[in-house]
């Protein structure tokens, strides 16, 4: 019996003094003769000892959950007969509470601020949290005693960090270093900032050349080549200390090659990544696209020359008109000088390739309205342009042909009102433009067109004369994403409509929000 109570103490103590979860395994060494054990458990409670229980085992193991507390055990064997034993002697048990879930920072974290907080989730019966913080070489960083559910810490050098919080009772000390289970402790990397990301170029010739700008610290520039959807589609990646990267035209296959490059350093973040689309179509290879990486997500640095397959720019327009009668000897209600407008404005571009034809469709309705009467202008026209690029955006200019159906607001001598008549024609239409980036994300689109009215399909009077119509649009642009953006529009419009003396000349701005899509 000696011998069973020194073999229970001896395999017990260790597993007891150690034990931190609520569920508690025992196992000792069989006694001879034994049939089977109990085992009585008392929990200390303010001095006082309290039974928890007698147990009772056909095995030389116990499990069962215990609540965190102070408690104490002891057991002994009984023999085929149901005689028991001498209890062994009480060994001391401690249970503790639960340790908190770490939330943040998760795990293998990459932090680059020097000033950081860890979090953790709350334990029911925890009165206080100790939260340790070991530095690069095990240094100890943090080591603080706390009722809050997350800690502040600095970390001053670069490298890897582990922590670990545990959740005290009230009258429990915190825990020495030689009771810190440090191989359970959760890391995080403290990294300098973001690296620069690369700003590409790309050169077409005998060889495809792909360069970029030298990043401050970068150790090493990682390319990854991603060939065109389909069979045999390869992906390959190099990792190069500078620029730039040569490839022959030949591995190209048929469609959209994409190549992009990011900087990377030990101790930093990697950079954003930076696009160049390369698009081989039969023989002929040319750039279709370039997108630099700034900031928090990759847009295009020069939205002016991204590769367009559809677009369509819709706005919605609103503002005021100013007109002025063209008879000066009458004081009908035409010396008013507003109108207002209301309508909307769709312009759809189609082009296949950079440097081709632009095919530009437009449809525009708007309702003028005197405050006395109203009446709709529609503008519909398709002109093909020409387009060349420039070092930041592009121009394109070109001809078409035009409907305008638009109204006329006379004054009345006779009933000193204002009479709507309307008339529409067909005529051809000169258009130039121009694009151009701002930064990143920001585009300017300028146009000026120009409608002659040659051909009136219909009139009120007999005496229409022809006329021009000029329409100027400005259109600021910011990129959401990279093929999607918003945008302010400033639109011009001024025509001479003078079929008597008591017809009017009109012109005036409007404003319009709108927004730019892109199909693929």
């Amino acid at each position: 019996m000696k011998r069973f109570i020194f073999l229970c103490f001896f395999l017990l103590s260790p597993l007891l003094v150690f034990a931190q979860e609520r569920w508690v395994d025992l196992e000792w060494d069989a006694v001879p003769g034994a049939k089977s054990y109990e085992l009585e458990l008392f929990q200390d409670i303010a001095g006082a000892k309290s039974p928890r229980g007698k147990f009772k085992t056909d095995t030389p193991v116990w499990s069962r959950p215990v609540p965190s507390g102070k408690y104490s055990l002891r057991l002994r064997s009984l023999d085929t007969r149901g005689v028991p034993g001498e209890w062994s002697d009480e060994i001391p048990l401690k249970i503790r509470l639960k340790n908190p879930q770490l939330l943040r920072p998760v795990p293998e974290d990459k932090l680059s601020t020097d000033q950081i907080d860890l979090e953790w989730g709350e334990v029911e019966g925890a009165s206080a949290y100790q939260v340790v913080l070991l530095g690069p070489s095990d240094s100890v960083v943090l080591d603080t005693k706390t009722t809050e559910l997350k800690a502040s810490a600095f970390l001053g050098s670069l490298g890897t960090y582990r922590w670990f919080v545990f959740a005290l009772e009230a009258d429990e000390a915190a825990r020495s270093e030689g009771e810190w289970p440090k191989a359970t402790f959760r890391g995080f990397n403290h990294v300098g900032g973001e690296l620069e990301a690369p700003v590409v170029a790309l050169t077409l010739g005998e060889k495809i050349t792909l360069s970029w700008t030298k990043v401050p610290k970068a150790e090493i520039y990682e390319v990854d080549y991603l060939s065109p959807e389909g069979p045999g589609q390869k992906n390959n990646r190099l990792r190069v200390k500078k620029s730039p990267v040569a490839l022959s035209k030949k591995i190209l296959r048929q469609g959209t090659t994409t190549l992009t490059i990011k900087a990377q350093a030990k101790g930093y973040l990697d950079s954003n990544k930076s696009i160049v689309k390369i698009a081989r179509s039969g023989d002929k290879v040319e750039l279709e696209e370039i997108t630099q990486g700034k900031g928090q997500e990759v847009i295009s640095v020069d939205p002016a020359l991204a590769h367009w397959k559809t677009q369509y720019y819709l706005s919605i327009l609103t503002g005021n008109y100013l007109y002025d009668s063209q008879n000066i000897s009458t004081d009908t209600s035409l010396a008013q000088k507003k109108l207002t407008s209301l309508g909307v404005n769709l312009d759809l571009h189609l082009r296949p390739r950079l440097n081709s034809l632009l095919h530009k469709f437009n449809l525009s309705l708007m309702n003028l309205s005197s405050g006395v009467d109203s009446g709709q202008l529609t503008h519909a026209s398709y002109t093909m342009n020409a387009v060349k690029s420039f070092q930041r955006g592009r121009f394109h200019y070109g001809l078409g042909l035009g409907y305008l159906g638009v109204p006329s607001f006379m004054g009345d001598r006779l009933t000193d009102e204002i009479v709507v008549e309307s008339t529409a024609g067909l005529g051809p239409e000169a258009e130039f433009g121009v694009v151009f980036a701002l930064g990143p994300s920001w585009q300017v689109d300028l146009a000026l067109q120009y409608l002659y009215q040659a051909h009136f399909l219909s009139s009120d009077r007999d005496e229409p004369s022809s006329f021009g119509h000029t329409r100027a649009a400005v259109n600021v642009l910011n990129y959401i994403t990279k093929n999607e953006a918003l945008f302010v529009m400033l639109d011009y419009r001024a025509w001479e409509q003078k079929w008597s003396q008591d017809s009017s000349a009109i012109s005036g701005i409007s404003f319009g929000l709108g927004l730019k899509g892109h199909f693929k």
